[in-house]
């Protein structure tokens, strides 16, 4: 019983601090740190968000609203840079291959 208690506290311990590095890495980011904070399970009514995504074994966040439509995909890479500021709609671009290939992970950022 003691090593069953030991054993889930260190999965929960490595969960929690995969989930702060993300946030870390992309709060770096320009373009996050000023508008954006941590998502905390809020509800979301029109506020932008990004979602943590995963494509070709690398972590973006992708802009996202539930009101509002986006003139093209904004996709940061973990340099904070947008894959999709040029070609966002050719299919064979960096973005095209993201959009038709990312695995949306979870809601990581929330407008302030």
């Amino acid at each position: 019983m003691k090593h069953l208690i030991l054993t889930v506290s260190i999965f929960c311990l490595i969960a929690c601090s995969k989930n702060e590095e993300h946030i870390d890495t992309f709060l770096d980011c320009d373009q996050i740190a000023d508008n954006f904070k941590a998502y905390g399970g809020e509800n979301i009514e029109c506020q932008f968000h990004y979602t943590l995504t995963e494509y070709n074994n690398q972590q973006f966040i992708e802009l996202n609203s539930h009101c509002a439509d986006l003139t093209r995909p904004f996709v940061i890479n973990e340099n904070c840079e947008d894959i999709c500021e040029t070609l966002p709609y050719d299919a064979n671009s960096e973005c095209g291959k993201y959009i038709i290939g990312r695995e949306i992970i979870e809601i990581l950022f929330i407008e302030k």
